[in-house]
């Protein structure tokens, strides 16, 4: 439908213009009247109309004026001028400005209507044009906007032909478990895709969890439509919760600063009175870092020790702190992730790796509780992995030793030293570990593997006894039979005769 606006500053011209054009003939709506080229910019401005009918001489801004600063500003609005012969050259200069359409008082209906029907038809056959080019342009435009959107950049609104515009920025955050990158990416690819067959979109970027969308416009009603659109994903991505925030962009201004203004505000979704869309202030200063001190005494701490439950007391106290005097709890824990991340990486661990994917992990974060929750769970889980893996790497010693041990108890002259040798650790100190690992020192545990391994040969072999003494590593029969007798309460050939 054509929108159509009337500025006279006679009354009666206005309802006169109002009763020659036949609207629903036309397809048209009237969205509003202006004596003065001041009303006139001001009506332009909120209800957008295609076309504006005005006359040109008007107090205070006439229209000659209005109709300049509309050029200048690109407003895309179609004049037609109505006026008097006297003042055909103020209309020649408005032609100057680009404004093709020129008619005489008084009115003659028929040519009213025909000059609407042909600007509407230029409007209708433009329209055409850009839906049949739109969906190549936008993928085009839309790469260019995603390169817009780094830091690095100095692209502006205007570098994307459009005056009047606001940057939206829409979070998808996703209630339980862990949503892995791979399906959040597709999330968001799906999303932008949809949204971005609306017409009133001008480019479109996805950027991990976040969609960013150029919007021609800053009338809150189009920001709507697009909450009303993500219900059709809902039955898709069950768990999805989106947070909705825009900023109007002044003409010239970064996209990069924009958009980095409209993420800082993201912790703005976890208060339960702000409500959607948000419209953020390009001015508005957000909170500063809060470094809990909780965390600066503990951080020592939290980098060395790897018992969960003295952690887990530490993060109680650290996020009461965070509560209670953080402004921006994000940025908070954050924080505390970098740090504790660099420390990691310091002993060896994936710390970075690990802050990245915790990162990506908290920001998905529907709630506050689930916020505190999940960097909790995260910390924890790290942390007791660590102490599993080091646990592991304490007891590999002992592994490696007995793997050698089962391969070389048979030698005569096998001993803790050599089997020291073998792990690379002190004979001392490898006895330590065996008493401590397997609750007895390393001879019994000789002992042991060499008399298992005579237990067997003595059911599966003929051979002599002093045979299977010699293949487990005694030479003297005796002594071996003594050890066997000890451990079992049998001698070799009665085990013999009660197993074979």
């Amino acid at each position: 439908m054509i929108r159509i606006a009337i500025f006279d500053d006679e009354e009666h011209i206005i309802r006169l213009i109002q009763t020659l054009i036949p609207w629903v003939e036309l397809d048209c709506e009237f969205v509003g009247s202006a004596s003065n080229g001041v009303e006139g910019m001001k009506i332009i401005e909120e209800a957008q109309p295609n076309i504006v009918i005005t006359d040109i001489q008007m107090p205070g801004v006439d229209g000659l004026e209005m109709i300049r600063r509309c050029h200048e500003e690109n407003s895309g609005v179609n004049f037609i001028i109505i006026s008097g012969h006297r003042q055909f050259d103020y209309a020649r200069q408005a032609i100057s400005y680009g404004v093709e359409n020129y008619l005489v008082k008084p009115i003659d209906r028929t040519e009213l209507i025909d000059t609407i029907t042909k600007i509407k038809n230029s409007l209708l056959k433009e329209t055409e044009t850009q839906d049949a080019l739109s969906s190549g342009e936008k993928t085009k435009r839309s790469v260019s906007f995603k390169e817009a959107l780094t830091a690095t950049s100095i692209a502006t609104s205007k570098d994307f032909s459009v005056n009047k515009t606001c940057l939206v920025l829409l979070k998808l955050d996703f209630l339980g478990d862990s949503i892995s990158p791979s399906l959040l990416k597709v999330a968001c690819e799906k999303i932008e895709t949809q949204l971005r067959k609306d017409k009133s979109i001008i480019a479109s970027a996805s950027v991990e969890d976040k969609i960013f969308l150029l919007v021609n416009g800053n009338d809150v009603s189009i920001l709507s439509n697009i909450n009303f659109n993500l219900k059709s994903f809902s039955s898709i991505f069950t768990k999805m919760v989106t947070f909705l925030n825009y900023i109007n962009l002044s003409p010239g201004s970064l996209i990069a600063n924009n958009a980095k203004k409209l993420e800082e505000a993201l912790y703005l979704r976890y208060s339960k009175e702000v409500k959607q869309p948000l419209e953020v202030n390009s001015k508005e200063v957000f909170p500063a870092l809060y470094c809990s001190p909780i965390f600066e005494k503990n951080a020592n701490l939290l980098a060395t020790s790897f018992d969960c439950t003295l952690i887990a007391t530490v993060l109680d106290e650290i996020e009461k702190d965070i509560l209670k005097n953080s402004k921006n709890y994000f940025l908070s824990l954050s924080y505390i992730l970098h740090k504790v991340s660099i420390e990691l990486e310091k002993i060896g661990e994936e710390g970075l790796e690990f802050e990245k994917e915790t990162t990506l992990y908290l920001s998905t974060s529907p709630s506050i509780e689930d916020l505190f929750t999940r960097f909790r769970t995260q910390l924890l889980s790290k942390y007791s992995l660590i102490m599993q893996k080091r646990v592991s790497e304490q007891k590999k010693p002992i592994r490696d030793a007995e793997e050698y041990l089962n391969k070389h108890y048979m030698d005569y002259d096998i001993s803790l030293d050599t089997v020291s040798e073998y792990v690379n650790l002190g004979s001392t100190y490898l006895s330590s570990l065996f008493k401590k690992e397997k609750g007895v020192g390393f001879q019994d545990v000789l002992t042991n593997i060499r008399l298992e391994n005579a237990k067997r040969l003595l059911v599966e072999s003929n051979n002599a006894i002093y045979e299977i003494a010699s293949a487990v590593g005694y030479s003297d029969v005796k002594y071996f039979a003594k050890l066997f007798k000890k451990n079992y309460g049998l001698k070799p050939n009665e085990y013999r005769k009660l197993y074979s």
